[in-house]
């Protein structure tokens, strides 16, 4: 049986994160027919002594913010938030064993015949360490290096660690990104192909994830329609179109928080889980986001939908490109669109997108051989 092994953000509090790592293997493993060994790399890449609950917002660099440290006061919802994606990863992502740091990964490296970097910012530069070792594959001694849907999270080639991750990229057989600005910097740099492809929630489709729903969400019984909020960045426009929207529509607000002292638009949720985060965006009637994979997820489930984001926009207007919605995108407070998104057209365009990464994904597999 080939092994693959996939490197990416899993072990963190962060729906995007857990998500996409969660569909990017099941649909690795679905497409080989289940002839393959694929396990996420289990690397403790900010390992600290100190017990904590790791919340991860993405601004435009991903920060780790530690926040509401284990001790005898922190909210028992944190505790039961923080267990909820302790149950997801443990019982629906397989991984290698603990790596506690990096020398241990590149002494004692998994062996595979594929390895896949991505999706999610794997590769972003602006930190001052760069991208987090193991995540340019340069522990790999042996197999096929590869990317999926990487992102840098930039839009120039003017951080200090840019060329540090070029030369990694000099040994891959395949690469893959998820925006086109990143394509575009990586080919003038390495002056070779460089795919642009689909976020890995795309590729399962709303059935399997409705499948996932139906059996372990535990946010059931949805009555009435709703506005839906998910806020990880600060936007100063927020409250506006939440109240814009609320006086337009006359429906009341849901908010995902995922710390007790993110500001409260109405219905604060401390408790959501992964399954129950999809299932909330299922059921809404709109939903107000600044977040990536909340915008995905909306669009996976047809949702209305609006987006705000200052910080790294680069990854949320490509992805409303691809689907020909950017104006979904609010740039003014006062200048938003309440007509439905025309999902037909949404859906058509996807089909092509998410087939030809599926495509990429058998590419991939056939280079090691697996049918």
């Amino acid at each position: 049986m080939k092994k693959i092994i996939t490197a990416t953000f899993f072990n963190e509090i962060n729906y995007g994160a857990v998500l996409q790592a969660y569909a990017l293997q099941r649909k690795l493993i679905e497409i080989s027919n289940k002839s393959i060994d694929c396990k996420v790399l289990n690397y403790e890449y900010n390992n600290n002594k100190q017990p904590k609950i790791r919340l991860s917002l993405n601004k435009g660099n991903l920060v780790y913010i530690y926040s509401i440290i284990m001790e005898k006061n922190y909210h028992k919802e944190c505790d039961l938030l923080k267990k909820k994606f302790f149950d997801f990863v443990s019982n629906k992502i397989r991984k290698t064993d603990l790596y506690n740091t990096y020398n241990d990964v590149k002494n004692n490296p998994p062996e595979a015949d594929l390895y896949i970097v991505g999706s999610d910012q794997v590769w972003n530069v602006e930190g001052s360490m760069g991208v987090i070792p193991s995540f340019d594959l340069k522990f790999v001694k042996n197999g096929v290096k590869a990317s999926y849907a990487a992102s840098t999270g930039i839009s120039d080639n003017k951080s200090a660690n840019w060329q540090n991750l070029i030369e990694s990229l000099e040994d891959y057989k395949y690469i893959s990104v998820r925006e086109n600005k990143t394509r575009e910097l990586i080919e003038k740099e390495l002056n070779r192909e460089v795919r642009v492809d689909i976020d890995p929630v795309f590729l399962l489709d709303k059935s399997k994830w409705n499948q996932l729903i139906e059996k372990e969400s535990e946010v059931k019984n949805i009555k009435g329609k709703y506005i839906l909020c998910f806020i990880l960045l600060r936007n100063d426009m927020v409250g506006s179109v939440v109240r814009k929207l609320k006086k337009e529509t006359g429906l009341p607000v849901k908010s995902i928080a995922i710390k007790p002292s993110r500001k409260n638009y109405g219905g604060k949720l401390l408790d959501v889980g992964p399954i129950d985060f999809i299932n909330l965006i299922k059921n809404a009637e709109y939903v107000v986001t600044t977040s990536f994979h909340g915008a995905a997820f909306s669009i996976l489930f047809n949702k209305n939908f609006y987006v705000m984001n200052n910080k790294s926009p680069q990854r949320i207007e490509n992805l409303l490109n691809i689907c020909g919605i950017s104006n979904r995108m609010i740039h003014n407070k006062d200048d938003f669109d309440i007509n439905p998104i025309n999902y037909d057209d949404v859906n058509k365009r996807l089909k092509e997108y998410i087939q030809d990464s599926e495509n990429y994904l058998h590419k991939l597999l056939s280079s090691i051989e697996v049918e």
